[in-house]
């Protein structure tokens, strides 16, 4: 109809159909290029960021899509590049308009990227474990930021700003553990365990947080205290991955006791075991927590009763957390 109307004006309506194909073959042609750019994720995100060289989001999602691409040293190296972009677009922002994805994604690279230096030399990697440290600190200080400011302006705020997230989630447990995990890694046991124990909080079904809990407590040579983490994580979560890490803990620290036995389905905890058994009740307390505070109080009242009955747990812990 513009076409049309301006043929008809400048008295030249016969050009108008002209004019009108030679923009639709134009835009034709530019749909037939840009379907390239659709192969996959990573063709996408890289003609995003050459389209949108100023946009932090396209630089993240570019560093994210390369470094799941594969563990190499390369695509890990190109990822930290885009990260890096992306945080210098977003560096002098104030915490209160960040965004703490971005820094938590980078603080993750540069995790990875210390523990290859340090898998070849294991003077290497300190640099990368401090940077990281900076980064989730930072990612950390932002999100708890943004969460004073939507207490100022009201949930309707977070909900618009942050559709994916609980509205009274009061903290990040994935910065919370990567942080500990690079603490460990720095020899900051202290701050390790308290960034493990918040993220347990924020998420206690995270078993990544018991897995970190139990690594800086094993760095500690607190092994009880790891596999009493272990033996927690693994009952709240169910997360097959902590049980073979605590079957491991056992071998390795409990190996001249009764801690393992041979079951049906192979090695497994030996409940007969007195300090086994001693974890395993103190762990099923923090589990009965966990069911009581999701608000199914049945379910919570049957483990109760197979913990007494089954298990032969101490009845004292369990009546604190659920009175008969």
């Amino acid at each position: 109809m513009a076409i049309e109307g301006a043929g008809k004006r400048l008295h030249a309506e016969q050009y108008a159909p002209f004019v009108f194909c030679v923009i639709l073959a134009a835009f034709a042609v530019r749909t037939w290029v840009r379907n390239a750019d659709w192969h996959d994720e990573r063709a996408m995100y890289e003609a995003s960021v050459r389209t949108s060289p100023n946009s932090f989001k396209v630089h993240a999602q570019l560093a994210s899509v390369l470094y799941a691409s594969g563990p190499a040293s390369l695509n890990l190296d190109r990822a930290l590049e885009e990260a890096n972009k992306a945080l210098a677009i977003l560096d002098s922002l104030p915490d209160s308009h960040n965004a703490p994805d971005v820094y938590r994604l980078a603080g993750g690279l540069y995790i990875a990227k210390g523990d290859i230096l340090h898998e070849r030399d294991s003077s290497q990697g300190i640099h990368e474990y401090q940077r990281a440290l900076q980064l989730l600190q930072r990612s950390i200080a932002i999100y708890r930021s943004e969460r004073a400011e939507n207490d100022r302006k009201g949930e309707a705020e977070w909900a618009r700003r942050n559709p994916t997230v609980p509205h009274a989630a009061p903290g990040d447990p994935e910065a919370d553990w990567m942080l500990a995990a690079v603490c460990w890694r720095l020899g900051n046991a202290k701050e390790a365990d308290a960034a493990a124990t918040e993220a347990l909080a924020l998420h206690p079904a995270k078993a990544e947080g018991y897995r970190q809990l139990a690594l800086g407590f094993a760095a500690e040579g607190r092994m009880d205290d790891a596999a009493f983490a272990l033996m927690e994580g693994g009952l709240i979560t169910a997360d097959p991955g902590l049980r073979s890490d605590l079957l491991d803990l056992y071998r390795s620290a409990f190996g001249n006791t009764c801690a393992i036995t041979e079951g049906p389905n192979g090695p497994t905890f030996n409940l007969s075991c007195d300090f086994v058994h001693k974890q395993f009740c103190a762990a099923s307390v923090e589990l009965l927590k966990t069911v009581r505070d999701e608000g199914l109080r049945d379910q919570a009242r049957k483990q109760k009763q197979d913990l007494l009955e089954k298990y032969g747990c101490p009845a004292g812990p369990l009546e604190m957390v659920l009175p008969d």
